[in-house]
């Protein structure tokens, strides 16, 4: 049971570390491909990047594998400037999808407002934990992030 204890004090900490920040949404990004762990982390480093430099952005992101197929996908705290549209607009651009136009297939993001009620922070507090996963924290002139954690194993 200590094992036990030590994931449930590590998700506490994190959710309480999250939720004095103003997020703005709560994102589900996906690819239509499989991507790897170090795939998932190059694309939230673009999307933080790339939001970035609309104006300053925070993102809390975590990887984690798909329960029905291969590959990773990504939750995300995000915190930024730029409306629904121009967050769900720089996605497209970072995942590789260049054709804005009607009837081409979309890279899907669930993209929702941040609701603090919800407790989407203690939500992805939970991946953090998980053996197969990968997360970080990044800031406004610090693409780099702040935490690197790659459970490979």
């Amino acid at each position: 049971m200590q094992i036990y204890k030590k994931t449930k004090e590590t998700q506490q900490a994190f959710s309480e570390w999250l939720q004095p920040i103003n997020w703005n949404y709560w994102a589900t990004p996906t690819t239509g491909y499989a991507m790897s762990l170090p795939s998932a982390r190059r694309s939230m480093h673009r999307l933080h990047d790339a939001l970035d430099s609309f104006s300053p952005c925070e993102i809390f992101w975590v990887a984690e594998p798909f329960d029905c197929k291969e590959g990773f996908h990504t939750h995300a705290l995000i915190k930024s400037d730029l409306n629904y549209e121009g967050v769900i607009n720089t996605w497209q651009r970072v995942s590789g999808n260049t054709k804005f136009q009607k009837g081409t297939k979309w890279n899907r993001i669930q993209l929702d407002e941040y609701d603090p009620e919800l407790g989407a922070s203690g939500y992805v507090g939970k991946y953090i934990t998980k053996k197969l996963s990968d997360y970080d924290y990044l800031t406004s002139g610090s693409s780099k992030g702040y935490m690197t954690n790659r459970r490979l194993k």
